[in-house]
């Protein structure tokens, strides 16, 4: 398209391209652009991927292939072609439209099609970034690559790239058997906070901290982690007012734990002087606070993954992991937390990788959007999903496992140690639940153990091939191969050269 004037094309080319300008405005002003990820370089790389090579050349043409003309061609070629009328190239780089999940046509964005080169990489640092994906898992690490990034078979790409980091699958819980819970409907935006106590820590942190109070807000599920010295009634109280009641203002109710520091007559007397509503859920069900319990859970996690050098260095990760959990977007809204309480996406360092584009001297309209957001999340609660049928993990003879061992060492807290071990291999199944394991580092170390303290291993994160990449001979394809032209993402794996189709 770039051979082509504006006026040419018309007045829906024109606005399309205000519109590109007008979102790099409002997400990356001010910034620095990164010389290995600048729009000369995407340039070059969509030109050279096999799969986006056509569809760059034939929406700067502004002339849809033939179904002949890519039939040959790989899935992912055939993917954009049928989203055609949604790509177009702008200084260069081909994007994608993309409609924001609250429907409103001032926030539509346009995605990069990112070439393969650069998918691996993109991936795996936004995942192991502390600011952003910190560790987050696939769904909420694809829900904020999409808002910048687009490729086909992108999901599976994520859930393949993710599902292999050694880290998570050390520290984090494996999918268990959940029991239904009561759906509590939160519809109004500051009205509850749930809060709960974490800990306590050990080591204590090097400035005496033990705890962490944490709190959640019901509707956005905006987090706050404040470390503590003590858990009493006094210094919880304390936090309270000056870091989230002072911020955020009165909630109508808090919902907490029979703990002492949250039923004694200092809380009392802070929640009568606020007007709020206390309320202390039974002792038997303490998944009645669930968003706490959650968030409690998620910490302990992301503490363990970041300090793993470091112990008494704990409250220090706490910023860097409520900032990564406030930009990812929630299953149950797709919004992240800092959207709904602020009504545009958090910026990230990714967002900053990309540079600041051309843009127009348009200004970001501010009054619309905020109010049109809180009106549509009036409406939407949270929603659970239950699995509440147990089965026998499908597991075989000579897999690699992982295997729960929870151990206790003395000074040491064991929540934030990693709880799995291995890889085991499975060396033969006793029966439906019952296994014997042998160690891949200590063949004399065997275990007979349930399965249900077995979770699969997957290869480390540096063996990892897309989902998508298989190629697909094209009829100008060669038929022989080269180690020149080994694929980024496919690793050892030589794929057919492709050279240019005839003109």
């Amino acid at each position: 398209m770039s051979k082509y004037c504006s006026r040419e094309l018309g007045p829906v080319y024109r606005n399309t391209v205000g519109a590109i300008e007008l979102d790099a405005k409002r997400r990356f002003r001010g910034v620095q652009p990164d010389p290995d990820f600048s729009p000369t370089e995407l340039r070059k790389e969509q030109l050279l991927d096999p799969d986006l090579m056509i569809i760059v050349m034939a929406v700067e043409d502004n002339r849809r292939p033939d179904f002949q003309e890519i039939v040959g061609c790989s899935p992912k070629t055939r993917s954009l072609w049928l989203q055609f009328n949604s790509l177009i190239v702008h200084n260069g780089l081909l994007y994608r439209k993309f409609e924001h999940p609250s429907g409103n046509i001032e926030l539509e964005k346009f995605q990069l099609i990112l070439p393969s080169k650069f998918i691996r990489k993109v991936v795996i640092e936004h995942h192991e970034n502390p600011a952003t994906g910190n560790h987050f898992g696939a769904f909420k690490t694809y829900q904020s690559l999409k808002k910048i990034f687009y490729w086909p078979g992108m999901h599976e790409d994520v859930n393949a790239i993710i599902s292999q980091c050694e880290k998570c699958a050390k520290f984090k819980f494996h999918k268990r058997p959940k029991v239904p819970l009561k759906n509590f409907r939160e519809g109004v935006l500051h009205g509850k906070w749930h809060v709960d106590i974490c800990g306590p820590i050990n080591p204590p942190s090097k400035e005496g901290y033990t705890y962490v109070l944490v709190a959640v807000e019901a509707f956005s599920g905006w987090p706050f982690a404040i470390p503590l010295k003590t858990k009493s009634s006094t210094e919880i109280a304390q936090v309270l007012i000056r870091d989230v009641f002072s911020v955020f203002g009165s909630p109508m109710a808090i919902l907490s734990d029979q703990e002492r520091c949250f039923t004694s007559q200092l809380m009392q007397d802070i929640c009568n002087i606020y007007g709020i509503q206390s309320s202390n859920i039974s002792i038997a069900h303490p998944a009645a606070n669930g968003k706490a319990e959650k968030w409690v859970r998620t910490l302990k996690e992301h503490i363990a993954i970041m300090i793993e050098n470091d112990r008494k260095n704990w409250p220090n990760t706490l910023p860097l992991i409520c900032q990564a959990y406030r930009s990812m977007p929630h299953t149950s809204t797709q919004f992240s937390p800092y959207e709904v309480i602020f009504g545009a996406p958090m910026r990230t360092p990714l967002d900053l990788k990309l540079g600041l584009p051309p843009t127009t001297n348009q200004e970001v309209n501010p009054d619309h959007y905020p109010f049109w957001l809180r009106q549509t999340l009036s409406n939407i609660h949270d929603q659970r999903h239950y699995d509440l049928h147990a089965s026998v993990a499908p597991f075989q003879v000579g897999q690699l496992v992982w295997f729960y061992n929870r151990k206790r060492i003395k000074g040491k807290s064991p929540k934030l140690d990693t709880p799995w071990e291995g890889p085991y291999k499975i060396v033969k199944i006793l029966n439906d639940c019952i296994a014997a394991i042998q160690s891949c580092h200590n063949s004399q170390l065997t275990r007979i153990v349930h399965m249900d303290k077995l979770a699969s291993y997957s290869q480390p994160l540096d063996s990892v091939q897309a989902a998508w990449l298989t190629i697909v001979q094209s009829p100008w394809q060669q038929t022989t191969t080269s180690q020149s032209s080994i694929h980024p993402l496919t690793l050892q794996v030589p794929v057919e050269e492709i050279p240019l189709p005839p003109a």
